[in-house]
């Protein structure tokens, strides 16, 4: 029945946009709390240094770094809740999303001594900061999770999709740490970490795959 499969269509892209809707009120909403629990830990650490026990210094500083996971949790989440709300889609040279994504993880890319091999990469008609963030989370991972027994290089490149050559594959490899196949589906769903990845947020590669969808 066509009139029932397009109700179904409707209903569930209603349900989708009032999710997004509920994940960014949501989340800008309970930013605020939390730098006020922050700052308020920072001002009794400031206000009486000498009168707190290294116990009491100790357990303050969990309750920032768990604030601070949390802001960084609902930051992502809140990018996450965006994807696809405001897209701009338009022709531009995808070197451009790439050197963005680069400009912001300079710092990390001469801390951490990686080297960067990339194709100059092709014009796309896409949303150019979705693709910016598609490379960042990329490459953040690549330099988050190297190995430390060997040199990082990263390797950026496109080539035209074999199955249909109006598309191009992005490629992003690195000579990280990698992780066991059986995991492929695992970690492009929301909030999933593997063992090693202690400090994400679980929305890095999840963001990817909306983009990309």
């Amino acid at each position: 029945d066509i009139t029932a499969e397009h109700e179904s269509v409707q209903a569930l892209e209603r349900s989708n946009k009032e999710l997004e809707q509920f994940a960014y009120v949501a989340s800008h909403d309970l930013q605020e709390p939390l730098r006020m629990v922050r700052s308020y830990l920072s001002l009794v650490e400031d206000e009486m240094p000498s009168e707190l026990s290294e116990d009491v210094k100790k357990y303050m500083g969990y309750a920032k770094d768990g604030a601070h996971r949390m802001q960084q949790l609902i930051s992502h989440l809140l990018q996450y809740s965006r994807v696809g709300r405001f897209k701009k889609l338009q022709l531009f040279d995808a070197d451009d999303a790439l050197d963005d994504a680069l400009g912001i993880l300079n710092g990390m890319v001469s801390e951490r001594g990686a080297q960067l091999w990339r194709d100059v990469l092709p014009e796309v008609y896409a949303d150019r900061n979705m693709l910016m963030r598609v490379f960042l989370n990329l490459v953040g991972n690549a330099l988050k999770f190297r190995r430390d027994d060997a040199p990082l290089v990263i390797t950026i490149n496109a080539d035209v999709c074999a199955e249909d050559d109006r598309y191009w594959q992005f490629s992003v490899r690195d000579t990280g740490r990698g992780f066991d196949m059986k995991y492929a589906e695992r970690v492009f769903v929301l909030f999933q970490r593997l063992a090693h990845d202690k400090s994400g947020t679980g929305i890095g590669l999840a963001e990817c795959k909306k983009i990309v969808e």
